[in-house]
């Protein structure tokens, strides 16, 4: 509902992604519109389902909505620039008392709304920038987009239903790794903060 109403209040949605073939059916209007509607909700979700350890969540946010930033002001967008360096700045006040200790959570209505923010502003950097590669806008949200299409194979595989939650998001299985590699010697109230420290890195390169 509110990517429709984004969709009609800027007119803008994802007509193209940069790969042939896909691109003909995404100029259809109504087909734009689905994909994007499909895109904005995904990435909501994927946000949401990597805040399973203290940081990551909104260290995923901070760093997307930095890059999102300097990416605007590439390209003269002003307004989506000055967004993007808000989003970091006041999720970096929720990351201070979230990590390492989970004082503070984002909660679904933080990790969504963070989500949706983040999708618009991609969709309306490709909208108004054809020039920008949507692979490269891809780039700065690849991590939840990757480990929530893994948890979908990994459902379907096992033919376990896709809303059924698992504890093998990789986030997941470093923080047990962990404990584990360290015969018990690390605690879960540390090895949860010590996965974050682990994975942001790797989300910080392909952004």
């Amino acid at each position: 509902f509110c990517s429709v109403i984004a969709m009609l209040l800027y007119e803008a949605w994802l007509s193209n992604i940069d790969t042939v073939g896909v691109d003909w059916f995404l100029s259809i209007p109504i087909i734009g519109m689905l994909f994007t509607i499909f895109a904005i909700v995904g990435l909501i979700n994927a946000i949401n389902l990597i805040d399973g350890v203290n940081g990551l969540a909104c260290g995923q946010v901070m760093i997307s909505a930095f890059s999102i930033s300097i990416l605007a002001t590439s390209v003269g967008e002003t307004n989506i620039s000055n967004l993007g360096l808000v989003i970091a700045l006041s999720t970096l006040g929720v990351f201070l008392i979230n990590y390492p200790f989970g004082y503070l959570f984002l909660g679904d209505s933080g990790a969504y709304t963070l989500g949706f923010l983040l999708a618009w502003m991609l969709v309306l950097l490709s909208h108004k920038h054809p020039q920008l590669s949507d692979w490269s806008l891809l780039c700065l949200v690849i991590w939840p987009v990757l480990d929530t299409l893994l948890a979908v194979f990994r459902r379907k595989l096992i033919s376990h239903s896709l809303g059924n939650a698992d504890r093998l998001h990789f986030h997941q299985v470093i923080m047990r790794s962990c404990q584990i590699l360290s015969r018990g010697r690390i605690s879960k109230k540390i090895a949860n903060p010590l996965a974050t420290t682990i994975v942001l890195p790797l989300i910080v390169l392909p952004a």
